[in-house]
């Protein structure tokens, strides 16, 4: 970003670095944010409880240690690798045999990215711009279900963040921190930090297919860069290596280096089934979908704009490429079938909060600047309006909404239950050729915890999708039914039984039952049990 008359001593910045600034608020200040965010973010998704890590993060494990067995993996699954979480989850895992430090250490990295956004926003619009993104980001549901998830958007975000924060050093100072003359304008932060931005971009690259829009746009911004003068701005183009570790990652792992692009059109065909959306019925439904915040569309409209005003090239490009970019891209795959999660949707409604943030804080510090004239204190008051207008805008936040509190309700009791069946289960899976048939969502989960191969944790799902229960359950030495994860309900509802009960010429004898939190462990007995 190009600095203008309001740098430090009003002199032109040297070629392709802008002039240092002073940080909107002290280095100690920000990492006492994080450790009160990460602490509140931990206690608000239920830490040290029950871990809630997605399947996907589950599978993680499962790959880093055929991976790091030197081991191809045995059949398809429906979570796609990222290379990122193989290494940081299976590390994880394989230093702590325990789920829930997964889950803290992504809790950690989603503190981490909400303080690295709002000190890169503070830099251009000041404290009501870096309290209102702590607000908007923070307080997002679907991101906090994220952390508690241990999902790859949460170190995409890290990346993108850090990498944002690491460019925007050193560019122009927000309105109202200019000390004034005969003032001490306070230590000065240096030009971007390219290094750092090109190692957080890769590390994005690594962790959500979608962070490779993002890539081409760098690398043509540090080349604009090192053409004016900063030879280390050429960093920037190495993150255009990330879709070539990925494909590398895949290959290793199934000798398809295609892998990753295939799960989609796999799950859409094993799971939801295909249902093509035309690109004009695309467009009514994100219409749909953001017309019911009005407030945060016109807040993002004001953002949008303050943020073309104030040149803010890099701000305006990556808000566009997460937003409207990964929009496009959904668009795309939504029109050849692709099953299209709610979550998918996390990047696009980051963008426009983001953006919203910064139109709360700018009609917040104008109408601050109209009404008191308060001198020292008017940046308060405009810091108050921006957390009111974005708080509104965003409502419910994650603290009080009560999908959060339902969601995590329902997490904690499945994860509850697949410790409990590991348990059980144990002295089985130690029997040689015994195989186990458990609870789709869980199967990655069991199968890692107890050392088996994947074909003797059978899937219940796809395998009573395939046949009737019987014949799915035919070979199998005990099944684990979680009621609440395995749909629909009525095809698995034989499972749920707390005496013994006949499936065809199968006989399922209760080792463990719990109807209140849905929990059954059957042995099979009969033909091939």
């Amino acid at each position: 970003m190009r600095a203008t008359s309001s740098t430090a001593e009003g002199a032109a910045p040297s070629p392709g670095r802008p002039a240092a600034t002073r940080p909107p608020l002290p280095r100690w200040a920000w990492w006492l944010c994080w450790a009160v965010l990460a602490a509140g973010v931990g206690l608000l998704v239920r830490l040290p409880g029950p871990a809630t890590l997605d399947p996907d993060e589950h599978a993680a494990v499962l790959y880093f240690d055929r991976l790091a067995a030197g081991e191809r993996l045995e059949e398809p699954l429906l979570s796609a690798p990222k290379p990122l979480l193989t290494v940081v989850h299976g590390l994880a895992w394989r230093a702590t045999h325990d789920w829930r430090p997964l889950e803290a250490l992504t809790v950690a990295v989603f503190a981490l990215a909400v303080v690295c956004l709002a000190r890169a926003a503070g830099r251009l619009g000041g404290l009501p711009a870096a309290v209102a993104t702590i607000v908007v980001v923070a307080g997002s549901g679907p991101l906090v279900l994220q952390a508690a998830r241990g999902n790859s958007m949460v170190f995409a975000l890290a990346g993108w963040s850090v990498a944002i924060d690491a460019l925007t050093r050193g560019g122009p100072r927000a309105p109202g921190r200019d000390p004034g003359p005969g003032r001490d304008p306070g230590p000065v932060e240096p030009g971007p930090a390219w290094g750092l931005a090109s190692g957080a971009l890769l590390a994005a690259g690594l962790a959500r297919a979608e962070s490779w829009l993002l890539l081409p746009l760098a690398a043509a911004y540090g080349l604009l860069a090192w053409r004016r003068g900063d030879r280390r701005a050429l960093l920037l183009t190495l993150p255009l290596a990330a879709p070539l570790l990925w494909l590398a990652h895949d290959w290793l792992l199934t000798g398809d280096p295609l892998y990753t692009l295939r799960v989609p059109g796999r799950y859409s065909d094993l799971v939801s089934g295909r249902q093509v959306i035309p690109p004009a019925d695309w467009l009514a439904l994100v219409a749909r979908r953001y017309r019911a915040d009005p407030l945060l569309l016109a807040l993002g409209a004001v953002g949008a704009v303050w943020l073309a005003r104030r040149r803010a090239i890099i701000w305006l490009a990556a808000l566009a490429v997460t937003g409207l970019g990964v929009l496009a891209v959904l668009g795309l795959q939504a029109w050849q079938g692709i099953y299209i999660s709610w979550r998918y949707f996390d990047s696009a409604d980051l963008a426009l909060r983001v953006t919203a943030a910064f139109g709360a804080a700018a009609l917040a510090s104008w109408a601050a600047g109209r009404l008191g004239r308060l001198g020292r204190g008017s940046a308060a008051v405009a810091t108050a309006g921006a957390v009111l207008l974005v708080a509104v805008a965003c409502w419910p936040l994650a603290p009080a909404d009560p999908v959060v509190a339902s969601t995590l309700d329902r997490d904690t009791r499945l994860s509850a239950n697949t410790a409990t069946a590991v348990g059980v289960l144990a002295p089985l899976a130690g029997e040689p050729g015994t195989v186990l048939t458990v609870s789709g969502p869980q199967r990655v989960r069991v199968a890692v915890e107890l050392g088996l191969p994947l074909a003797r944790a059978r899937d219940l799902f796809l395998a009573g999708r395939a046949a009737p229960l019987d014949q799915a359950l035919a070979g199998s030495t005990a099944v684990f039914h979680d009621a609440d994860g395995d749909r629909p309900p009525a095809r698995f509802a034989p499972l749920s039984s707390t005496v013994p009960r006949r499936v065809g010429n199968l006989l399922l004898v209760p080792l463990r039952t719990d109807p209140g939190r849905g929990l059954y462990v059957h042995r099979v007995e009969g033909p091939g049990g």
